[in-house]
């Protein structure tokens, strides 16, 4: 989506929705837009330390350019679920280290996130790494806090969001609820 310009679901809900047009907030985009040089995925890392060693892999790489000619690489790890082992993350670290000392900025994201909420991962990448800092209020509700609670409240299926109006917020029977965006209509039209 970003490669190919498709971000329109990046700018904030507020300016989007309502045409406000913020200027700084415009400028922001604009440069984050020409900025980025590069993004690609599994890029190969040697081990600077370790002539023989396998190459690092990571998930992914976020190559920007500044006017001012400074470079960012920006990695974005996607962690599975292995990486919660202690001593899995004992090595994730170290290698955190090993690579901020070659100038890679690394951000790590739980996979299962991934699999359920891409754009919320990427929303809350994009702001961590500062590169659009106001890009983690795009998603509607925060509310999901583990896989369980990513439930539809009116179909009762699991949710995941694909895009910014597949999961919605409204006001349902004199309660807030979390819905499908097909289920929202369904329960307009009381079907």
């Amino acid at each position: 989506m970003i490669t190919r310009g498709h971000i329109r679901e990046l700018v904030p809900y507020r300016k989007y929705r309502e045409g406000d047009e913020d200027p700084s907030y415009k400028d922001l985009f604009i440069s984050f837009k020409s900025s980025l040089c590069q993004l690609t995925g599994q890029f190969i890392v040697p081990d600077p330390l370790e002539e023989w060693k396998a190459p690092y892999l990571l998930d992914q790489l976020w190559i920007m350019l500044y006017p001012d000619r400074k470079v960012r690489l920006i990695g974005l790890e996607v962690d599975g679920e292995v990486h919660l082992e202690p001593e899995q993350r004992a090595r994730d670290r170290r290698r955190d280290v090993m690579l901020a000392a070659m100038g890679y900025e690394i951000y790590r994201v739980a996979g299962w996130w991934c699999r359920i909420d891409p754009f919320r991962v990427i929303c809350e990448f994009l702001s961590a790494s500062n590169l659009l800092p106001d890009a983690n209020q795009r998603p509607v509700t925060s509310r999901f806090q583990t896989i369980n609670d990513y439930v539809c409240d009116y179909c009762g299926n699991p949710l995941y969001r694909r895009d910014e109006d597949w999961i919605e917020e409204i006001e349902y029977e004199g309660r807030s609820v979390i819905m499908h965006g097909g289920c929202v209509e369904m329960a307009k039209h009381g079907e």
